[in-house]
């Protein structure tokens, strides 16, 4: 089947200057640019994902198959927690997905810009909302989603205790469930494009591998920075190829991945340095346990702990983690940044930590000129990592929390002793 069979059969056409009124942009991405749009027959307002085919022609590395995958999952999606796509249609340059127009920004956004409006009561909605969803994903569906992100994660506007959350973006989601499991029509669908083929032992990759029951054959797909850590260590040592995982693992890929965007609400960076999956595996491989904030409770830390444990069989199930004592009320209140009562003297121990990282972060970098930058971006103005998320700027240790530091000087380093 040649690259544009599934389109040329599945996709009608539609010209689309005659159907939408185009009214501003909402994002780019590597192959595809979204815009908010106005059918012009019932005047509704929807997001339409413009997907070119140029660049995916181009792409040695893109599967055609991965497009026929996103069309097909994200018209079967029926769930509140998913952005509804409804229609998919194709011009001579563009595939196009119509989507439901979500109108509060993604979650990336909301964590640079809302902060002060992202208590830990509101984190704790959020949090259970996506889990929600990825229940539904997960255990209704047989579906691993693979990037899940802040920016892949849509909300509607408003407060942010009432907010709904939505998933995007499912190009890179996997079926992983047994063929039993899934639907006639929905394996019907998947078939058409070569997407699955039937076999006794179930499932089978694109191109008719065979899977047993137990295992699925899986390649590394998403984004570095919330990459489970057995999955940076596999693209470490063997790059993009396919390696085989039991279906639980797969699950918990995903659950890594919401443990960092927990972490990031509760703390507004992210919980491992680095930028490549070097970077972040020696960073991992460096820290006992992640450490947070004051004022973040005992029972997030917990929750956010396991949620990102670095053994996968430690990481709870998205039905498990819905169970966690963090997400049952009563909830607490009050910003995750600042508590309103005393700090522990275990907040001011992990504060201390993560102090301690930053200060070893600016030894570490190689021009008096960085270290100023980075002294002044990341130290004394809470500043921005590479993504744009903001840090949150370092709060003094009250009194009587105080411990015995060597202090250093602007270059990160421990003053010498005067000489005699």
């Amino acid at each position: 089947m040649s690259n544009t069979a599934f389109l040329d059969k599945h996709v009608p056409s539609v010209h689309v200057p005659d159907a939408f009124v185009l009214k501003e942009p909402l994002g780019k991405g590597k192959y595809a640019e979204v815009f908010k749009v106005q059918r012009k027959s019932d005047q509704k307002f929807f997001a339409l994902k413009q997907i070119g085919k140029s660049k995916l022609l181009l792409d040695s590395d893109f599967d055609f198959r991965q497009l026929a995958h996103e069309i097909i999952i994200s018209k079967h999606l029926e769930h509140p927690g998913c952005v509804k796509c409804h229609e998919v249609f194709q011009d001579n340059t563009n595939v196009y997905l119509l989507l439901e127009l979500v109108d509060g920004g993604d979650l990336l956004s909301i964590i640079k810009d809302r902060r002060d409006d992202l208590t830990e009561s509101a984190i704790i909605h959020i949090s259970t909302q996506i889990l929600e969803t990825l229940k539904y994903l997960h255990h209704d569906q047989g579906i691993a989603h693979r990037d899940l992100k802040p920016e892949n994660l849509l909300c509607t506007g408003g407060d942010l205790e009432q907010v709904q959350v939505k998933f995007t973006d499912f190009g890179y989601a996997k079926f992983f469930a047994r063929m039993e499991d899934i639907s006639p029509s929905l394996v019907n669908k998947l078939q058409s494009p070569g997407l699955l083929s039937r076999t006794t032992s179930g499932l089978a990759s694109p191109g008719g591998v065979p899977q047993s029951p137990s295992v699925v054959l899986n390649t590394p797909k998403g984004t570095m920075r919330y990459l489970a850590p057995e999955i940076i260590q596999h693209y470490i040592k063997h790059g993009q190829k396919p390696r085989y995982t039991t279906r639980p693992e797969i699950q918990k890929v995903d659950i890594y991945a919401i443990g960092v965007v927990v972490y990031m609400m509760l703390c507004g960076s992210f919980p491992y340095k680095g930028e490549t999956g070097v970077q972040i595996n020696d960073s991992m491989q460096k820290k006992k346990k992640l450490c947070f904030r004051a004022g973040v409770s005992k029972a997030a830390k917990n929750f956010c702990r396991s949620l990102t444990s670095k053994n996968p069989a430690e990481r709870p199930l998205a039905i498990q983690a819905l169970k966690y004592e963090w997400l049952t009320p009563p909830t607490p209140s009050g910003s995750p940044f600042i508590r309103t009562g005393e700090r522990t003297f275990e907040d001011a121990l992990e504060e201390l930590e993560l102090e301690l990282e930053e200060l070893e972060d600016l030894r570490q970098l190689d021009s008096d000129e960085d270290r100023d930058l980075a002294e002044e971006a990341h130290v004394a103005d809470g500043g921005a990592d590479a993504d744009g998320v903001e840090v949150i700027p370092r709060r003094a240790l009250p009194t009587g929390l105080q411990l015995n530091v060597p202090k250093r000087n602007h270059k990160g380093k421990k003053p010498r002793k005067p000489t005699a």
